[in-house]
């Protein structure tokens, strides 16, 4: 029964990763201005569910409920970042953030050493520090989510699913400002 609880829980990461990127494609392929935020949009309204879900449900299905559901938000989520950054942030992938620290302090070290060409410094430096803030957010998110769960309860998924709307928001206007002012220019040339 254990396998099995594991094997939804990533099959759940897998199929929100999976939305996540035929709703970015489907986007792309429309040219759809800020398809990213769009995601983050649908991410709020399932977290905001979440949190509902949270209060409400009660009994044994409420714990398995939510964490295949916030296993499903994180792969939707990471997508998202992995998508925007061109996979050069996994939000949700520590261990592998962690060996990019590790790799990117290991190419300062030759470069300290004098073994790599000095070009690289820029790159290596920006890519540990890019690293070293999203597992030191990821950590310091992860222990101040768990105390404020545990103050508030799932009120905690609908305020961030709140915050993530007026992110959202915010972004799908600037994206639709920005598809007035080259429709703008456009029709200023003609």
């Amino acid at each position: 029964m254990a396998a099995l609880g594991f094997l939804a829980i990533i099959l759940s990461f897998i199929f929100g990763a999976t939305i996540s990127s035929l709703l970015i494609n489907a986007g792309r392929r429309k040219k759809i201005a800020g398809i990213y935020a769009y995601s983050i949009m649908l991410e709020a309204m399932l977290l905001a569910l979440l949190g509902i879900i949270d209060i409400t449900l009660s009994g044994l299905w409420r714990n398995a409920v939510i964490i295949v559901g916030l296993s499903f938000l994180m792969g939707l989520q990471n997508a998202v970042v992995t998508r925007i950054s061109n996979a050069r942030v996994r939000t949700t992938h520590v261990s592998g953030m962690a060996t990019d620290i590790g790799i990117e302090i290991g190419n300062l070290l030759d470069l300290i050493r004098g073994k790599a060409a000095s070009d690289n410094e820029i790159n290596s430096r920006s890519n540990l520090r890019l690293h070293i803030q999203t597992v030191a957010s990821f950590l310091t998110g992860g222990i101040f989510g768990v105390i404020i769960y545990h103050v508030i309860g799932g009120a905690l998924f609908v305020g961030a699913a709140t915050i993530l709307f007026f992110i959202a928001r915010s972004g799908i206007s600037a994206a639709k400002a920005q598809v007035r002012t080259r429709l703008s220019s456009i029709l200023l040339e003609k």
